[in-house]
């Protein structure tokens, strides 16, 4: 079916719609990616439109499937009347898509697509970063948020996201890296994660998502401090660190600054005091 794009001068968003005919058919909601695509491609094609600050992809399907039970996913209030994201009867075909495991495979390859446009999008001179639904959720953020609380498959796609967004005006991510953490505990898919979190794209919260995972962190690896995990982000933390300080000649002492520094946990301060010390003892 056609899509439709919709411009809610109120908001500055652009609403497209799409149809899926029947969520009860695994055939009507494998169709329905086709227009999932497209929807994306008439996004990247009002790029230059400035008019439009906000984007969403409205998927009408009728009738309300969202389960009671959304552990993980941080519903917001809005007011009444305004668009809400974070409702969950916006999740209605997704929910059914992620029911049938064959269809896993439909929503990561479209998540992949996403990430391309959102490094597209770096070529377009907008007055903001990144791409946005409202002026406090990225796009399709609460979609990834609710998928990678429900399955640990689809943690990795929240992560290649999370270095996609515009992370110093992040308003949900502590919370729902947080819940992603706790249900899934210390794993491949959660330490790549909090890696990501910490190292590569800290923004406004970084080294506070450590601190407060700190209690649970301990539980998980009996002393997080001398885990592989927080030895990799303090080394590759101070890496970054002195390639920014010699590229720019400004000087740096690192045994005054480095990272978890003035953390109130004073395990995380100590234990990257003690890594830095031998990485650089190592580097004299």
């Amino acid at each position: 079916m056609a899509i439709r794009g919709e411009y809610i001068k109120r908001d500055m968003r652009l609403k497209i719609h799409v149809s899926c005919r029947d969520l009860y058919s695994e055939i009507e909601i494998e169709k329905t990616f086709a227009d999932l695509y497209k929807a994306l491609e008439k996004i990247v094609e009002s790029l230059e439109d400035k008019s439009i600050y906000f984007f969403s992809i409205e998927i009408e399907c009728g009738s309300n499937t969202m389960e009671p039970e959304t552990v993980g996913y941080p519903q917001a209030a809005y007011p009444e009347g305004e668009y809400n994201p974070w409702e969950a009867q916006r999740l209605d075909f997704w929910l059914s898509a992620f029911k049938a495991p064959h269809l896993h495979q439909h929503i990561k390859d479209w998540f992949v697509r996403l990430e391309e446009v959102l490094e597209q999008i770096k070529g377009y001179k907008r007055s903001a970063e990144g791409l946005w639904e409202d002026e406090y959720t990225q796009f399709c953020e609460p979609l990834i948020s609710y998928l990678a609380n429900c399955d640990i498959e689809f943690v990795p796609y929240y992560t290649r996201l999370l270095r996609r967004w515009d992370l110093m005006h992040e308003v949900k991510q502590l919370e729902v890296i947080d819940a992603i953490f706790r249900k899934f505990g210390a794993c491949a898919e959660t330490e790549e994660l909090l890696y990501c979190r910490v190292v590569e794209t800290e923004g406004q919260h970084g080294i506070d998502q450590v601190e407060k995972l700190f209690p649970f962190l301990q539980e998980e690896y009996g002393d997080f401090t001398k885990s592989l995990l927080f030895r990799r982000m303090v080394a590759r933390w101070h890496a970054k660190e002195l390639e920014l300080h010699t590229e720019t000649a400004n000087a740096w002492n690192s045994a005054e600054w480095f990272i978890f520094k003035g953390c109130s946990h004073k395990e995380l301060e100590d234990g990257a005091k003690r890594i830095l010390d031998e990485v650089v003892g190592k580097s004299k």
